[in-house]
């Protein structure tokens, strides 16, 4: 009954992750109906017009990044105290206890390896289901990450999120799935409760694979590494597809297949081996 109990408590970190979400958007909201009501008092808007207002606020690109910012932010202050304390998470430790040369260059190898492993994923995912790409392709689009993106989204996307979302599953719940599950089986379903989060079908599949290759990297080293991957990841992602626009033919697909193995490959070893000198000097397992 105790391990049921644990299991059961693997669920509060994402019902927590959620709730604060809303609790973002409700505040967001809230400052955002205060300030037109202001206008309002000033005799600017009828109140036809305040409403309309607030409807053209809520869909501004920017707005909605902000409520995402305020909620990661939130998200990493009370995760990070929870991580902090229930599970001993250490966030001062010198960095030759943490990385290594070689688990580093395992992690820069990992980036394109798992960027073009998760296209190939979107790809065949999308042959099957064509309308989780149509849906995905749209959120993308509403999300403001089809054109240029602003400072918001670049701090939120590449340094706030990723931050967030390490405390959440990789801090949090993995740990306590470790509690009762082998680690095998607590990744997997860090990893489906980390695809099931992102609320999108063609996501979710992508992410579930993400999220199982940051639990191998958080299990080798400590969550510093997890966080490194996920934000540089995240930076490839947002920063890189615009300057990568070229005619795709047979021989650059081939290549593409073929850094595609040696660069995922290479990384996976280069990080399990790094990780595995770092023994030497410093406990690196969680």
């Amino acid at each position: 009954m105790k391990k049921v109990g644990q299991f059961l408590f693997t669920f509060i970190p994402v019902i927590l992750a959620l709730t604060l979400q809303f609790a973002a958007a409700f505040f967001a909201m809230g400052i955002g109906g205060m300030i037109q009501g202001v206008w309002n008092a000033k005799g600017a808007d009828s109140s036809s017009g305040f409403f309309d207002n607030m409807m053209d606020l809520f869909s501004n690109q920017n707005f909605s990044t902000a409520i995402m910012l305020i909620y990661a932010l939130l998200v990493v202050t009370v995760f990070g105290l929870w991580y902090y304390i229930k599970y001993n998470g250490e966030y001062r430790v010198a960095p030759k206890k943490i990385f290594h040369p070689l688990s580093l260059f395992g992690l820069l190898l990992l980036i394109p390896g798992g960027q073009f492993v998760t296209s190939y994923i979107v790809s065949f995912t999308s042959l099957l289901f064509p309308k989780w790409l149509e849906n995905y392709e749209r959120l993308i689009e509403d999300a403001g990450l089809t054109g240029s993106i602003s400072i918001l989204m670049i701090f939120y996307g590449i340094f706030v999120g990723p931050v967030a979302e390490e405390l959440i599953f990789r801090g949090v719940t993995m740990r306590q799935a470790q509690k009762c599950l082998p680690f095998w089986a607590a990744n997997i379903f860090q990893a489906l409760l980390f695809g099931a989060y992102h609320m999108n079908m063609m996501q979710g599949v992508y992410a579930f694979f993400v999220g199982l290759l940051l639990g191998f990297i958080c299990r080798r080293a400590k969550i510093h590494n997890s966080i490194l991957f996920h934000i540089l990841f995240n930076a490839w992602g947002l920063l890189l597809p615009g300057l990568l626009n070229f005619t795709m033919t047979n021989t650059i697909a081939i290549l593409i297949l073929l850094s595609t193995v040696v660069s995922f490959t290479g990384g996976i070893l280069c990080f399990y081996f790094g990780t595995k000198k770092l023994q030497n000097t410093a406990e690196v397992y969680e």
